[in-house]
């Protein structure tokens, strides 16, 4: 079964927030000391326009990007081991996702986990540029900035 993008209900929160990949749950913890849910939720109220990837009822992974300032949004996105299924889906889908929020900011820019290669090398493919790393967080580890200008 193929994924589709709906709108995020508070049941595809919860649902994602129990089934979060390590690599999200290690990236929220470095980043603000919370737990998996509470680092999923603080970034959805931040978030106006919320997406889910589903298959069937089941979301495989949570997206937007939080409001800086009129020209500047901060994108994010956390899923499941099952988006690996449909990584390819999601590439072609994440290429999109981006074309129509550029058309909303001029700049999207967040900070990634620099011990997470793989959404580096995600974020890049899109066309993002890494301008920054400093140490974030209460446990000062590495984050790298990327920014996306349109």
């Amino acid at each position: 079964m193929t994924p589709c993008v709906v709108s995020a209900s508070p049941a595809h929160l919860t649902g994602l927030g129990h089934n979060l990949r390590q690599e999200d749950r290690d990236e929220i913890l470095a980043a603000s000391g919370l737990d998996p849910m509470a680092g999923l939720l603080a970034c959805a109220k931040l978030t106006p326009d919320l997406w889910a990837a589903v298959i069937g009822d089941e979301p495989i992974a949570v997206f937007g990007a939080a409001p800086v300032d009129s020209d500047t949004a901060g994108p994010w996105m956390m899923a499941s081991d099952r988006l690996r299924e449909h990584r390819f889906w999601m590439a072609r889908e994440s290429i999109t996702w981006f074309d129509r929020l550029a058309l909303q900011y001029r700049r999207l820019t967040n900070w990634v986990d620099a011990r997470n290669e793989n959404h580096a090398r995600w974020l890049e493919w899109l066309g993002c540029d890494f301008v920054e790393t400093r140490s974030l967080g209460p446990f000062n580890l590495p984050f790298r900035r990327f920014e996306y200008l349109s």
